[in-house]
C-alpha cells in the first residue's frame, strides 16, 4: 500500500509525502525495483540530486536492465552541469535497451547544446522523433522528468529549420 500511496502522491505533485510513503515501503521490502525508481524520481523533483541518483542505483542494483533509471541518472547529471556524466549514462542506457527514442533524443539534444557535431545530433534527434512522435512534445518530456536545462536545449535544437520540417510531419 506504501507504493501505491507514494505514486499516488507524486502523480499530485507531493514530493515529500511521496518520498516519505516510498521510504516506509521500502523498509518493508528493500528489494523492490520499481519503488527505488520512483524514489528517485521524487528525490529528482525536489532538486534532491544525490539522493535521486543513490535511489536510481540501487534500482540498476536490483535489475541491471532496467534502462529507465540508468536513463534518468543521466537527467540528473544534465540538471548539474555534468555533460559527460550525462552522455556517458543515457549511452549506457542504450547499451541495455538500443531502441529506446529518449536516451537517443536526450544525447543529440545535449551534444547539439554544446556545438558536439551537430549535423549528427540532428540526425539521431530525427530518428528518435520519427521512432516515437510523443518527444517531439515538451510537456511530454517534462513530464518524463527532463529538467529546465534539458528542455531549454531541447526548445533550442527544435527550432532548427531541419528539426521543424521533422516535427510539422509527425
Amino acid at each position: 500500500i506504501w507504493f501505491t500511496l507514494g505514486s499516488a502522491y507524486f502523480s499530485e505533485a507531493k514530493y515529500l509525502q511521496s518520498v516519505n510513503a516510498l521510504e516506509k515501503g521500502l523498509d518493508l521490502e528493500p528489494g523492490n525495483t520499481a519503488a527505488h525508481f520512483d524514489l528517485g524520481n521524487a528525490y529528482y523533483r525536489l532538486n534532491r540530486y544525490q539522493q535521486a541518483i543513490e535511489e536510481y542505483e540501487a534500482a540498476v542494483d536490483f535489475d541491471s536492465q532496467f534502462w529507465p533509471a540508468i536513463n534518468n541518472i543521466g537527467l540528473v547529471f544534465y540538471e548539474m552541469g555534468d555533460l559527460n556524466s550525462a552522455i556517458d549514462y543515457w549511452e549506457q542506457s542504450l547499451n541495455v535497451s538500443d531502441e529506446e527514442p529518449e536516451p537517443t533524443l536526450a544525447i543529440a539534444v545535449a551534444r547539439y547544446a554544446a556545438n558536439i557535431n551537430r549535423p549528427e545530433a540532428i540526425e539521431s534527434a530525427t530518428a528518435a522523433l520519427e521512432r516515437d512522435s510523443r518527444y517531439a512534445d515538451l510537456d511530454f518530456l517534462a513530464e518524463n522528468l527532463w529538467g529546465t536545462r534539458l528542455l531549454s536545449a531541447t526548445e533550442v535544437m527544435f527550432g532548427t529549420p531541419g528539426l521543424q520540417e521533422v516535427i510539422s510531419r509527425l
